[in-house]
Parts: C-alpha cells; structure tokens; sequence
C-alpha cells in the first residue's frame, strides 16, 4: 500500500536548545510532540546535512537536519535538473506502514456492518452519507455479499452541514445496518432524516472516526481498505473500476444487475 503523498511546504523550525546526536535532535523531538511519527535511522545527505524519514496523518515525510541539529526544514529538495529528489528519497528509505496497526485500529472504529454474517472478505469503508460514489461502491457491493463480503462502514461527516446528522441517525437506529441499507436507497430523495441533536457518544465516536480517517492521509471519500493474501493492506480512494472489484476482493465475479452502475463498469 502506498499513501497519498502530501504537497510539501517548505518550513523553517528555529529552535535553540542543545543536541545529543545519540538520540534524536532535540529540533525533531519537538516536532514528535507536534504529532509527526519520526523513524530513528538517520541518513547522511551530504556535509551538514542529515535526514530523517517521517510520517504525519498517514503521510510521508523527509526532515532535513541542519549541522548542529538546532535547525530542520521539511519540504521537497531537487536537483540542478529541477527533479524531485525527495520523492526518490521517500521511496527508498521511508519504512512500509504497521498493517497489523492499521487493520486493528479500522476494526477499533465505531463502524456499521452490512453483509456476509460469517464473512470470507472484510473491507472496511470510509462513507459520508451524502457521497453520491460512497453511494455507487454500496450499490455496486450488494452482489458480492452472497459470496462472502461484509462491508463495514466508517460513517464519517465531511461533505455538507447535515452529513454529521445523517451519519448519527444511522448510528443510533435501533438496527444501523437497515437504516443505513434504507438511506442508500433512497439517496435521492434525500435519503434518513439527520439529526438535530446527536447523542454525544455518538458525536465522539464520529470525531474518533474522522481523526482516523485524518491519520491515514485521507481527504475523500469513499476510502476502502481491504486485505490482499493474509497481512497486506491496500487501500484505494474513490471510485474504481467497479469490474475490479472482485480481483481486489478475491471473490467471485459477479454480473452486473444495477443499471445505475453501468457508466461506471
């Protein structure tokens, strides 16, 4: 799996405080208290120069440490040519992600299961009520569930003022899955009718789910995340190919039946 890369901007963090190269310089220990996971190994980049590879909201990082270790700037270094050396950088010294992490912290969200009872395929689904293509994956969905898939939605609320409402009501119907199955239907017609005053457990359990969902580097939605073989997770943003889907679930082909999808196949 690889994450979004970020627009990197070029910041210059002027901090005076003493430095023991024998663990990290006091300049990144800042920046880990700032919420930047900082990877330990450092790379020589040339005289007076020493990087340190990093991730925030699931996103790469390269952290370029002055001499004397007081200074660092984070952004995008080229070359005399104009190329992106930085990029190179990342795909060569930037540790993959903690699956087994991943994976336990999207099963550790508050989360809406449709499908497969005895599942032979978890995803997991980032999905604002109000997404007309968060709308497409559920329709398009639907037939693999005989087969095996169980989707489990991450109701979150980003795209319009009553999205947090909507995604509320879901959570806090008597049974989640069919009010989320009648809102999809109806989508179009304006789909469950939000709330006006959510519960604030479910207020927080969406604030935790966004703060996830912000973890991972993600920006749209629908965000899926899915298992390929036994420990690697992918991971894919928006809409895809919706006749791939079964190649990356690993089920069964199924036919098309939705005439809605048909564009999209």
């Amino acid at each position: 799996m690889k994450y979004l890369q970020p627009r990197l901007v070029v910041l210059f963090l002027w901090l005076l405080s003493g430095t023991s190269w024998a663990a990290l310089p006091k300049v990144l220990e800042s920046l880990e208290e700032k919420g930047i996971e900082i990877y330990d190994d450092p790379i020589k980049i040339q005289k007076g120069l020493t990087a340190y590879t990093a991730r925030h909201r699931g996103q790469g990082l390269m952290i370029y440490v002055l001499a004397g270790g007081d200074r660092a700037l984070i952004g995008t270094m080229i070359d005399q040519k104009g190329r992106d050396i930085t990029e190179a950088q990342l795909e060569k010294y930037l540790p993959e992600p903690d699956y087994a992490l991943i994976w336990e912290n999207l099963s550790k969200a508050t989360w809406v299961a449709e499908g497969a009872e005895q599942p032979k395929k978890i995803v997991y689904a980032f999905t604002d009520p109000n997404c007309p293509y968060c709308n497409l994956l559920w329709r398009a969905t639907q037939a693999y569930h005989e087969d095996g898939l169980q989707v489990r939605h991450i109701l979150v609320g980003i795209l319009r003022k009553d999205s947090i409402g909507k995604a509320a009501a879901i959570l806090e119907h008597s049974s989640p899955s069919e009010a989320l199955t009648h809102h999809e239907k109806h989508l179009k017609e304006g789909g469950i009718e939000p709330l006006s005053e959510p519960d604030s457990k479910t207020l927080k359990d969406l604030e935790a789910n966004m703060k996830l969902m912000e973890e991972l580097g993600l920006q749209a939605t629908p965000a899926v995340f899915y298992k390929k073989g036994d420990q690697t997770v992918e991971h894919f943003v928006g809409l895809p190919k919706l006749s791939t889907l079964a190649e990356m679930f690993g089920l069964a082909k199924q036919p098309l039946q939705d005439e809605k999808l048909k564009p999209y196949w």
